[in-house]
């Protein structure tokens, strides 16, 4: 399990939509500067699928990030 907490001065439907929609995970989801997510999917429901690509900014490694939405 993962578990994030932060203190965001937003409203909850905004922060929710820039969490979720892939255009928007493409902005923050990065590890390092020299990295970025170049692709983005995210069917956020049970069995939904998402997936990231990775890639460094010089093009020569990139990797898929990727899971299942389950319910516990």
């Amino acid at each position: 399990m993962i578990s994030v907490e932060v203190i965001i001065n937003a409203s909850i439907e905004k922060v929710w939509d820039f969490w979720i929609t892939p255009k928007h995970i493409q902005n923050w989801n990065s590890a390092f500067d020299n990295w970025y997510t170049s692709y983005a999917e995210n069917d956020l429901q049970e069995k939904g699928k998402f997936r990231y690509e990775m890639r460094s900014k010089d093009k020569d490694e990139s990797f898929d990030f990727e899971g299942i939405y389950t319910k516990s």
